[in-house]
């Protein structure tokens, strides 16, 4: 088949070449700790850095809860999420898939991440169930029932703190060991369809959102940090706000990214949309953490094959 000319980004390329496509990061993204300092620092709560643990958190969580009396929980459940159930893997050098698109964590793996979670809530560190089964688009940190929540750094906007109420701080997350587990993801994926009838035209689209400083410039950070390191150089010093801090957490982190794990195979999506469901029902007493994980451990099993 003939080839696609190639598109060159200091990230990545585009071409599809012997069988496989490639894409295009439109932006380069992180999971980010948003936290409240004022509630934090009111509390006495040890403010997050590099390095700490999720006992650290734990602590700082509970204390915050119990300054609050309750009306504020020092930590949003993080039990229900793959998103950071992964980064919790690879803190501890695995991840969700291998290569040859199989799971890459045990049964076990799971329990124990929902073990820590139900530690947390249990101890009213966490946002009980109730108030963690909120509709995602006003999550119990917009709502103010959170001092604390895990996110991609791509999901804030330039205007966030004014959906918040209040300006929040962005932390990294608490470790298990040494490692900080996050690495570079590209929150949007550009590829071009070989045999389109406007194929030229839509490689020339796809290099102009990627390396023109100017569409630089217009998109600014609502795709996380611009791929192509020039074109991040260009925005840099016109930064404000929210887009201000996520390029200086960024930054802080830079020296921690490690090298992102396999793409994820046919069946993970549906592993994505299962992970909360056994969840809940640790959430709400039905089930063990144990229980539930080997529930959704065998049913992941079978989404991946096939």
């Amino acid at each position: 088949m003939k080839k696609n000319p190639t598109i060159k980004v200091e990230t990545s390329t585009a071409v599809y070449d012997g069988g496989k496509l490639y894409g295009l990061p439109l932006g380069q993204t992180s999971v980010v700790m948003l936290y409240d300092p004022k509630v934090w620092k009111e509390s006495g709560a040890e403010p997050p850095r590099l390095c700490w643990t999720w006992d650290d958190y734990f602590e700082a969580a509970k204390k915050i809860t119990e300054h609050t009396g309750g009306a504020m929980s020092g930590a949003t459940d993080f039990g229900r999420e793959e998103s950071w159930f992964k980064i919790w893997l690879s803190q501890q050098d695995k991840s969700l898939n291998t290569a040859d698109g199989k799971l890459n964590y045990t049964e076990q793996d799971v329990a124990a991440f929902w073990t820590l979670a139900t530690k947390f809530r249990e101890a009213k560190a966490g946002t009980p169930a109730e108030v963690t089964a909120v509709d995602p688009a006003g999550s119990p940190l917009v709502c103010k029932l959170s001092a604390s929540e895990f996110q991609p750094d791509s999901a804030i906007g330039d205007k966030a703190w004014e959906t918040y109420g209040r300006e929040m701080a962005l932390a990294p997350l608490p470790q298990v060991g040494a490692e900080l587990g996050l690495y570079a993801e590209p929150p949007m994926i550009l590829s071009v369809y070989d045999r389109a009838k406007n194929r030229d035209a839509a490689l020339k689209l796809a290099d102009f959102l990627v390396n023109d400083p100017e569409a630089g410039k217009i998109l600014g950070m609502a795709r996380g940090l611009p791929a192509n390191l020039r074109t991040r150089v260009a925005i840099t010093p016109g930064l404000s706000g929210p887009w201000k801090q996520v390029h200086a957490y960024e930054e802080s982190i830079s020296s921690q990214v490690k090298l992102g794990p396999p793409a994820p195979p046919k069946g993970a999506s549906a592993n994505f949309l299962l992970f909360n469901k056994p969840y809940e029902d640790v959430m709400y007493g039905k089930s063990t953490p144990e229980d539930a994980a080997r529930r959704y451990y065998a049913e992941a099993q079978q989404n991946l094959a096939g």
